[in-house]
């Protein structure tokens, strides 16, 4: 039986994490159920990085695409989720906004839905009863698993989308994840593979925000 041919992308501006060399070197590099390429990338800015990437990915034969983002650390293997065979399954991390302080708490996983009346994104809320693989309209692309029939239709695949302003409206995976759907792909998010996701973070400013929505709850 020929093995899934699997381009793994490890993009980053000169640094990795502890936790994400260790994965790289203890899962996925010794994983013998595919036939595993490495690219390491520098480029900049960050988008033409990834573009370049997925245009040599076309021009190779390989069968999916999984990228780990520098800041991110897989707590289980993402090469399992090539063997489901989905278009687009993202392995969710934590993510934090401290730019909206009216919220229950600034921690959510980068999973997301589409909110209609907002003309935008927000975070999805995991429903248990569905099991960890939930269909979702978008994910981060810190940590994912692409299959080549979804990059070979999505032009431009990792552009962010601007408005009449130049202001950014949607982040090149969103609007990626947007396109995918137009195009009659499936976004999935399985939560049984999370992802560990470092940032450095003023810490008064997270006790000052929790702090406040602690007030506002009781």
């Amino acid at each position: 039986m020929t093995k899934p041919r699997v381009l793994l992308s490890l993009p980053h501006m000169g640094s990795h994490s502890a936790a994400n060399t260790i994965a790289v070197e203890t899962m996925l590099l010794t994983d013998k159920r595919v036939d595993l390429q490495v690219a390491r990338t520098t480029g900049v800015p960050f988008e033409n990085n990834i573009n370049q990437l997925v245009l040599n990915f076309l021009q190779g034969d390989w069968d999916y695409w999984i990228n780990l983002d520098e800041d991110e650390a897989p707590l289980n293997n993402p090469i399992d989720l090539v063997f489901l065979d989905k278009d687009v399954i993202g392995l969710p991390a934590p993510g934090f906004k401290l730019n909206q302080p009216d919220a229950e708490h600034p921690f959510y996983w980068m999973v997301y839905s589409w909110d209609e009346a907002a003309d935008s994104y927000r975070p999805y809320q995991m429903k248990r009863e569905l099991g960890p693989l939930q269909e979702v309209d978008a994910v981060s692309s810190g940590c994912w698993v692409v299959a080549r029939r979804v990059l070979e239709a999505v032009k431009q695949p990792l552009s962010s989308l601007w408005d009449e302003n130049g202001l950014r409206k949607m982040g090149g995976d969103l609007h990626f994840c947007t396109k995918a759907r137009a195009a009659g792909f499936k976004i999935y998010a399985h939560y049984e593979y999370p992802c560990r996701h470092f940032k450095t973070v003023d810490l008064y400013e997270v006790m000052r925000l929790l702090a406040a929505a602690k007030e506002r709850k009781t």
